[in-house]
C-alpha cells in the first residue's frame, strides 16, 4: 500500500501545508479520511462533499509516514487505510485539484499516482 489518497479542503491543505504536521478535524466528523482507492475517493466527493468546489486530493507516500496506518473495514464499501494521527507533510508527494466537472459531479484532472 504505497500511495494513500486523502481528501480535503484546499482552504484546510493551504493553512496548515506550511507547519510540520498536516491534521483536519472537519474531515474526521465526516467519517470518512483516506483512501488506497481512486474511485472511493471521487465516490466519496461526489456523495459527501457535492457542493464543494475547493477540494484537493493529498496522495501520501505510506512509506513515509510518521503516524500509525491500520486497515479498516469502512461499513461494507471495503477496507481502507486509516490514518492515526496528524499526516506528517513530508509525506505528501502530491496535491491534486479536485474540480467539480460536468453536472457537478467531481472528476480527476489525471491520473492520480500508484
Amino acid at each position: 500500500m504505497p500511495i494513500i489518497y486523502h481528501i480535503t479542503s484546499s482552504e484546510s491543505w493551504a493553512s496548515q501545508k506550511a507547519s510540520c504536521h498536516f491534521t483536519d478535524p472537519s474531515l474526521e466528523k465526516e467519517g470518512f479520511i483516506h483512501s488506497s482507492h481512486r474511485n472511493q475517493i471521487l465516490d466519496v466527493a461526489n456523495r459527501i462533499f457535492g457542493s464543494r468546489t475547493d477540494l484537493v486530493i493529498l496522495c501520501i507516500d505510506s512509506d513515509l509516514l510518521e503516524p500509525e496506518v491500520k486497515e479498516e473495514d469502512s461499513y461494507g464499501h471495503g477496507v481502507y487505510p486509516h490514518i492515526f494521527g496528524p499526516i506528517n507533510v513530508s509525506a505528501v508527494t502530491e496535491v491534486v485539484t479536485l474540480p467539480p466537472g460536468k453536472g457537478g459531479h467531481f472528476t480527476l484532472p489525471h491520473e492520480l499516482p500508484d
